[in-house]
This record gives structure tokens, C-alpha cells and sequence, in this order.
């Protein structure tokens, strides 16, 4: 059901001409489906293009988790040591979260988890947060049903729509074998 309803996303999206003020919403949008349908090349291609339009930290953030999904592991350092350098004395929520997944890249994954419990101290209902601390869980093989409370949690904030977020569910899913829960 789930892949149905990507694949009828894809195709609206696949209709949309570009450009425009919605390109940007459109192109994120786009990506997202993409890498839900595990087309990874083409979903980075998507965001490379709607990071052009809109060079933020919130679209970075998202190519870092699309190279991640597609093991592109030197491009996603690449943006991250872009946002480092652009936010350098910057103690922003954002920064705390991708040196959670910094560390995630560099698997130091127990380093990961503990600060990930600190970031989600101070921000509870962050979904990357969430998300990174899931998947710490998942890689150190400890606290798996809480890792799937915080993938689920995470799903609730973003919506199911977010690739990163069920491949962590997906994971803990298979991890607990529960394998009749995943998608």
C-alpha cells in the first residue's frame, strides 16, 4: 500500500513542469518520493537542483541524508563540512543535530547515542534528533524497542512520507523481528 502511494505521488510530481515559486517545494517534495521508492540518484539529482534554488541549511541537511541512504559517504561529509564552515561559531540546533550524525558517518555510534540523548533534552520533538538516536540504537544493538519508539515518534512529526526516518523503523523492525510491522 505504502510503495502504491508513492508511486502515485511520483507520478503527480513527475507532471509538475518546474520553476515557478513552487519549484523549491515541489523539487523537495519530489526528492523525498524518490528516495521512498529507493530511487536514490535520482532523488539527490532532484535536491541537488532544489538546493540550488534554496541554498539553506534545511535543504543541505536533507542531500546529507540522501547521500547517506545511497552509502555516498564523502559527498554527505562534503555538505556537512559546508554547513560547519558556514555556521562556524553557530551553537544552532541544527549544528547540535548533524554532529549527531557526523559521528553517525564516522560510526562512533555509542558517541552518537549520548549525544543524542543530550540534544533531545533540549529539543524532545526534534525529528532528526529523534531519528539519529534511533539509529545510534539500532548500530550499538542496545535499547532497540526504545529506538523504535523514537523512529515512530519521529514518523509522527515528519509524516510517513520520510525515507531516512522508515529505513531506521525498517531496521529496528527487522532488529526485534518484527518483520510482519515493516513496510
Amino acid at each position: 500500500i505504502g510503495s502504491e502511494r508513492f508511486g502515485a505521488a511520483d507520478s503527480i510530481l513527475s507532471a509538475y513542469p518546474g520553476g515557478g515559486s513552487l519549484a523549491v517545494v515541489f523539487g523537495g517534495l519530489h526528492s523525498a518520493v524518490a528516495a521512498g521508492l529507493g530511487r536514490y540518484a535520482e532523488a539527490i539529482s532532484l535536491m541537488e537542483k532544489t538546493l540550488a534554488l534554496s541554498p539553506t541549511d534545511q535543504m543541505r541537511a536533507g542531500i546529507v541524508q540522501l547521500y547517506s541512504l545511497a552509502e555516498d559517504f564523502e559527498s554527505a561529509k562534503k555538505q556537512i563540512d559546508l554547513m560547519e564552515s558556514l555556521h562556524a561559531d553557530s551553537t544552532q540546533l541544527m549544528q547540535r543535530t548533524l554532529r549527531v550524525a557526523i559521528l553517525a558517518l564516522k560510526e562512533d555510534f555509542h558517541t552518537a547515542a549520548v549525544e543524542g540523548v543530550n540534544l533531545l533534552e533540549r529539543s524532545p520533538e526534534d525529528p532528526w534528533a529523534l531519528n539519529n538516536l534511533a539509529w545510534a540504537l539500532y548500530k550499538i544493538d542496545s535499547s532497540l524497542e526504545e529506538g523504535l519508539r523514537l523512529a515512530n515518534l519521529a514518523l509522527e512529526i515528519q509524516g510517513e512520507c520520510n525515507a531516512s526516518t522508515r529505513n531506521t523503523r525498517g531496521a529496528l523492525l527487522f532488529a526485534l523481528n518484527k518483520i510482519d510491522d515493516a513496510e
